[in-house]
Order: structure tokens, then C-alpha cells, then sequence
């Protein structure tokens, strides 16, 4: 019997890459076809004093997030301050976005904030096949 692990059942993919966030960034969006759940996990770093970051899922019913694009409901974040908020690890989980694309995106504001974020779709539906866009993924049986 094979070893099964989460990531035998989900796809990850680069968000956001790691940066010096300047006003809205958006995030390059995920094709939900197939999947129930996306999984967004900010990584928020350096912060200077008075920088702030905000985050909020949005949804389209095509991947060009033109005329359309929707806020989801309750898919934001409470402001992250300077003060309480760098060095820290995020998320924002979306069960069944109600268009087939969803994004990601961070704003900063007042001052530099140093931040990036991941996405990971989760339990397969339909015929969807398994893919895994993990760069390397390295699986331990036995230690």
C-alpha cells in the first residue's frame, strides 16, 4: 500500500511571489473547475512601522477578473498592523467559490510591507485528474 498524504489530493501554486508590496497587487488566480475548496496562505514578513496590509478574495466566472469581479462575502482580513502583524503566516479559505475562478489580493498602504502568498485547491470533484504543481515534493515512509 502506498503512503497517502494531503498532497496526493491537492494542487498548490504561486499566488503571489514574495515582495515589496506597492498598493493592490493582485493575485494570478486559480481555476476551481474540479476542486471544492481554495486555501490561500499570505506569508507576511518584514513591515515597516506604519505599514498595513489587507486581504480579500475575489471570483470570476472567467480568468481575465474583468467587469464582473466579485469581493467574496467574509473572504477579507482584518487589517494587519506593523505592530502585531510581520513574521506571520495568514489564511483565507474559500469552500466552493460561487464563480469558477478565484484570486487573491493584498494591499498595502502608508508604508513598505514585505509579503507573499500560496494558494491550494483542495478536495477534487468530477474527473478531474490529480495534479500536483509542487516544484518537489519529497515523500518520507519511514524515518
Amino acid at each position: 500500500m502506498g503512503h497517502m498524504s494531503p498532497a496526493d489530493s491537492m494542487a498548490s501554486l504561486t499566488e503571489i511571489a514574495p515582495a515589496s508590496l506597492t498598493g493592490a497587487t493582485n493575485g494570478v488566480g486559480v481555476d476551481m473547475n474540479g476542486w471544492n475548496g481554495v486555501l490561500f496562505l499570505i506569508y507576511v514578513g518584514a513591515m515597516t512601522a506604519t505599514g498595513t496590509l489587507d486581504a480579500k478574495v475575489q471570483t470570476h466566472e472567467d480568468a481575465s477578473f474583468g467587469a464582473g469581479t466579485v469581493d467574496v462575502s467574509g473572504a477579507a482580513l482584518t487589517q494587519i498592523l506593523a505592530a502585531t502583524g510581520g513574521g506571520k503566516v495568514y489564511g483565507i479559505d474559500v469552500w466552493r467559490p460561487g464563480e469558477q475562478f478565484a484570486r487573491l489580493v493584498l494591499t498595502q498602504a502608508t508604508a513598505a510591507v514585505i509579503a507573499g502568498a500560496t494558494s491550494i485547491r483542495y478536495r477534487r470533484t468530477g474527473r478531474t485528474p490529480p495534479t500536483q504543481t509542487l516544484t518537489e515534493l519529497i515523500k518520507v515512509l519511514a524515518n
